[in-house]
């Protein structure tokens, strides 16, 4: 598979994750918009320790316990043979949880990689999975094409803000 036609289905993938939050955004009960700040360790299997911000906005319905964003991140790696060293992610997140049940929530999400080395601009698939509530364990999976693939188990610490006065107390 060339290094091309990859971000490309991984980039079709994304598109049709976007159409589907909007197609159901207007469905079930009232959404409410956030925004989340946090920060995001890891382990890379090809690149070592892993560590970057994150941001994320969304809408949250309460009373179907379900939210999607859409995420930006940066990660830099410990290794600095493999280039690029730094990337900036941008991913397509949907979660829940189960009605009455908990405040844990889980999900998972497809995205893009993107890094500059030498060659220009290096784009790669992503995808991940999370649970949790404030705290999430993760595991990302990178396809990195030449170098193959690598898993990443993390944790985030993120911190949600509804974006509307009034919201607080139903978060």
């Amino acid at each position: 598979m060339s290094i091309m036609r990859c971000p490309m289905r991984a980039m079709l993938l994304v598109g049709i994750l976007v159409h589907f939050i909007w197609v159901t955004d207007g469905m079930g009960g009232e959404r409410i918009p956030y925004i989340t700040i946090g920060i995001k360790v890891g382990w890379d299997s090809n690149r070592g320790f892993t560590m970057g911000p994150k941001m994320s906005f969304g809408t949250a319905d309460l009373d179907h316990v379900s939210y999607v964003n859409l995420t930006l991140g940066a990660k830099s790696f410990e290794h600095t043979e493999l280039t690029p060293k730094r990337f900036v992610y941008l991913d397509v997140q949907l979660g829940g949880a189960l009605p009455g049940q908990s405040a844990l929530t889980f999900g998972g999400g497809l995205g893009l990689l993107f890094g500059k080395d030498g060659g220009g601009l290096k784009v790669c698939p992503r995808t991940t999975a999370f649970f949790g509530f404030i705290a999430f364990p993760t595991l990302d999976f990178n396809f990195w094409s030449e170098e193959g693939s690598s898993a990443e188990p993390g944790l985030e610490i993120v911190l949600p803000v509804p974006l509307r006065k009034g919201d607080f107390n139903e978060f």
